[in-house]
């Protein structure tokens, strides 16, 4: 049986490849020709090439190791383009976290994938819960959502794009005018920044470091990030056609009374539309397990966004709910990278909802045989968004065969992996 969309869409096929030349070639043809298509004026002809030239700026900061205090950790060290843009390494995979520039030290977070992030919004309070105009369940203080890395303590891309660079663990570089002075040593870089800003005068540390960030927000925020070239937009554009195992995943998924998936992890109130991130970008508690992996699985849990000290209202436990683009090569799982298996993010769900504890095989963690840990903040799980009756066997193929409709064209080939 062929399943089809309720609707169709005019969809286009992405060309990227994954070659790291592909956007820098691109982008200097670009700002060798000056010029677009015959009805582009010139004014948006320049603003294009300098668009252009500033993703290409941000793509060799983004693969360049000497940017690092051992000069060995890029940004794509933690965020490899082969992998959705997480973290490929061994170590990474095993532990759930990434290695920092030492090759020694652990930090306590999952790398989480850049993939389809420059549709993120910035970080704000949403006053306007239910979305028509009336205030919601938090209607004291609204509800914060968007920003950026898993806590939002960066309110914008361009925040947290140079965050990486001064963080003692990650990239380790002790300050901006020693990041600047590594990108002075590159006589490459010159010629770069003056394509993109105009200016190779690189006195002004602070502007500098700003051209720096910008240009990495001007590539994360290129196709070859978020192309919409899935197999499930291709099922929405009439390209494509759905097995009866993902089409039963879809309709599960996207069944209010049968799972809670579209509680979290739907931008707005519409099934299947184009575009959609599968995130509402906001803050949930949903009882992360300890990762047993890590030193810190002892000490205390993770406040996630209430460890902001300015966010009065926020959940403690709670983190920015990921989108489920390429979320079926993207492993380990959850904010600490806990979970290495769909299946077993499934099963914490199934023991999660609320009258599903009576079944004693939700309450074991299926990775490790051992009783789900719960963390000091288990008072505070949003568990009525995560209600839903219990998930068969069945029902969990059948999910995780439509979250793998959801991988990018070029990385369906991991799926047999």
């Amino acid at each position: 049986m062929i399943y089809r969309p309720p609707h169709r869409l005019k969809y286009a096929q992405s060309p990227l490849k994954l070659s790291r030349l592909t956007l820098v070639l691109t982008c200097s043809a670009l700002c060798a020709c000056g010029q677009g298509s015959s009805g582009q004026t010139s004014t948006d002809a320049t603003q294009t090439s300098a668009v252009s030239a500033k993703a290409a700026l941000g793509q060799m900061l983004f693969f360049d190791p000497n940017l690092s205090l051992t000069r060995n950790q890029s940004c794509s060290s933690c965020h490899d383009p082969d992998r959705a843009f997480t973290d490929s390494r061994t170590a990474a995979i095993e532990s759930g976290v990434s290695i920092g520039d030492d090759g020694i030290s652990l930090g306590n977070r999952n790398a989480p994938t850049l993939s389809y992030i420059g549709l993120t919004p910035e970080f704000a309070v949403d006053t306007d819960i239910d979305g028509n105009g009336e205030y919601g369940k938090y209607e004291e203080y609204g509800e914060y959502l968007g920003g950026f890395f898993h806590d939002g303590r960066a309110k914008t891309l361009q925040q947290q794009a140079g965050q990486p660079f001064l963080n003692p663990v990650e990239m380790a570089i002790p300050d901006k005018a020693t990041l600047i002075a590594r990108i002075i040593e590159q006589p490459r870089y010159a010629e770069a920044f003056q394509r993109a800003f105009q200016r190779y005068d690189f006195s002004d540390t602070e502007a500098v470091f700003s051209d720096v960030t910008e240009s990495l927000v001007a590539f994360q925020q290129t196709e070859l990030f978020q192309p919409f070239d899935a197999k499930y937009d291709r099922w929405l554009a009439g390209e494509d056609e759905l097995t009866a195992t993902e089409e039963r995943g879809r309709v599960l998924f996207f069944t209010s009374s049968q799972t809670s998936c579209v509680n979290c992890h739907r931008m707005g109130e519409a099934n299947n539309a184009h575009y959609e991130t599968f995130t509402h970008y906001r803050y949930r508690n949903i009882g992360a397990p300890v990762n047993l992996e890590l030193e810190q699985s002892t000490s205390e849990a993770d406040p996630g966004i209430a460890a902001q000290p300015d966010l009065e209202y926020a959940t403690a436990g709670a983190f920015k709910t990921p989108t489920l683009r390429n979320v079926a090569v993207t492993g380990p799982y959850l904010h600490n990278g806990a979970l290495k298996t769909l299946e077993a993010v499934l099963e914490l769900y199934n023991f999660r909802s609320w009258g599903n504890t009576s079944n004693p095989n939700h309450g074991i963690n299926p990775e490790t045989g051992l009783i789900w840990q719960t963390d000091s903040y288990a008072d505070q799980l949003h568990g009525a968004e995560l209600a839903m009756p219990e998930l068969s066997s069945q029902d969990k193929q059948d999910l995780i065969a439509f979250l793998k409709t959801l991988t990018d064209r070029r990385y369906e080939s991991l799926l047999n992996e």
